[in-house]
């Protein structure tokens, strides 16, 4: 059973905004999102990974853990 995607909040939109506009460039780019555990960091990466993964069969993430 999948789970239905969540609802971003305004942050969250226009983070993914920019993120979207990165990758209509089609450039290569980095993503760091700066915030407080919980805040929805991880909701904005998956919708950004999606969207690349939709127009490019490959994408890097690099996790330090911390």
């Amino acid at each position: 059973m999948d789970a239905a995607p969540l609802e971003l909040t305004g942050p969250q939109r226009a983070a993914l905004a920019q993120a979207e506009q990165h990758l209509a460039d089609g450039a290569f780019g980095t993503l760091l999102l700066h915030g407080v555990t919980g805040s929805g960091k991880t909701e904005v990466y998956l919708a950004v990974i999606a969207r690349a993964l939709a127009k490019n069969p490959g994408v890097i993430i690099l996790d330090t853990g911390g």
